[in-house]
């Protein structure tokens, strides 16, 4: 049913629909652990979304990329994928579940000797601050305690739901 949604919006240039389905196909796909079509749609999916100003539909293809990610344990991509995502549930007025990912990226970098890019640093501090700003000191505090103590897959399957 998806594919044929994708290729009537293929057919159309409705490039909106096209970014809705692809990003459900690479939803699916992660779920069923195609790994390889899954990382595909999100991409296109992610790209288009971009193009269209759909900036919360480019949240969930950085989503569904950082899924893959996890699977396929490409740690630099987790990173990027899970700043963006707790700024993208941020700015839909999120921020307990923002900082919960925040605490959970911190937590998963803490465990493995993988650097952490320029860009990343940047964006992850800027992020933190947003988020910080954003709860009470107390809440805050919650938040960033359970991301740090929840397994990364049941972070992101919940603040996904």
């Amino acid at each position: 049913m998806l594919e044929q949604g994708l290729a009537l919006a293929r057919a159309l240039d409705d490039r909106p629909g096209m970014a809705h389905v692809l990003n459900n196909i690479g939803r699916l796909a992660v779920d069923l652990q195609e790994l390889a079509r899954a990382s595909a749609c999100s991409t296109e999916s992610l790209a288009l979304a971009r193009e269209q100003g759909m900036t919360w539909l480019g949240g969930w293809a950085l989503l569904n990329i950082s899924r893959v990610a996890i699977e396929q344990a490409e740690y630099e991509l987790i990173y990027l994928g899970l700043t963006a995502l707790a700024r993208v549930l941020l700015a839909y007025g999120r921020p307990s579940d923002a900082a919960r990912l925040l605490g959970a990226r911190e937590a998963m970098y803490d465990g493995t000797n993988t650097p952490v890019l320029d860009m990343d640093r940047a964006d992850y501090d800027a992020a933190l601050v947003a988020v910080r700003a954003s709860l009470m000191p107390g809440a805050f505090t919650e938040a960033w305690a359970l991301g740090r103590a929840t397994p990364l897959h049941e972070l992101v399957a919940s603040v996904s739901a």
